[in-house]
């Protein structure tokens, strides 16, 4: 009405406050499927062995997918087992890796040294030209992948960083230590993954409490 002029004004509206949109976070690949596919064989081809490892980084960091493409070979301590990630605003952190998970990038690794020149400055996951991959090819990477699991309605990298941050937290895992694995700026950004923790406990209650 005050766009077409038949309101005098001030604008009634302006007191209202908008409901909040529900945020609706992708279902978590079930512990058990990940760790069943993540204990199948390494692939005997480069590529299938250059995607198993990317979708291993994905979700055993819980990493974004730009922070994947951004990494570096020299961003993997082998030593120490430590990767070190670039997040928003430039931000760093280092992250440890599981013995599993540097046993494969070792192995990816040094299998790959025969498809480019291998410095701490190339990009840790390439094409077969040897360049940094680009955002659609790690989203159709990851969804090639991720039909292992059919009961999953969505598919993409996101899928792989919400199940870390879920398996974490289902496993007792500190919310602060989860925040900080993440690269979360704030602790509200990590809360949101406490309700599917909440919802599984409220299922487990369900099915186990004799008044469930």
């Amino acid at each position: 009405m005050l766009r077409e002029g038949h309101h005098p004004g001030p604008d009634p509206s302006k007191a209202l406050q908008r409901p909040k949109t529900p945020v609706n976070l992708p279902r978590a690949v079930p512990l058990g499927s990940m760790e069943e596919w993540t204990s199948a064989p390494w692939p005997d081809d480069f590529w299938e062995l250059r995607d198993r490892t990317l979708v291993e980084t994905l979700y055993g960091c819980g990493l974004r997918r730009a922070e994947l493409i951004l990494l570096k070979v020299g961003d993997w301590d082998r030593a120490q087992g430590l990767l070190r990630v670039t997040g928003k605003r430039s931000k760093t952190r280092l992250l440890p890796l599981t013995s599993e998970l540097s046993r494969l990038l070792a192995h990816y690794t040094d299998v790959s040294k025969n498809f480019r020149a291998l410095a701490p400055e190339s990009p840790l996951f390439f094409t077969p030209k040897g360049t940094a991959l680009y955002p659609k090819l790690v989203v159709d990477l990851v969804k090639s992948a991720l039909i292992a699991f059919p009961g999953l309605a969505q598919r993409s990298p996101h899928v792989l960083r919400h199940s870390f941050a879920t398996h974490m937290l289902d496993n007792g895992a500190d919310l602060n230590a989860v925040k900080t694995l993440l690269g979360h700026a704030n602790l509200a950004a990590t809360q949101i993954y406490t309700h599917q923790s909440v919802e599984k406990l409220k299922e487990v209650h369900r099915k186990t409490h004799p008044k469930g």
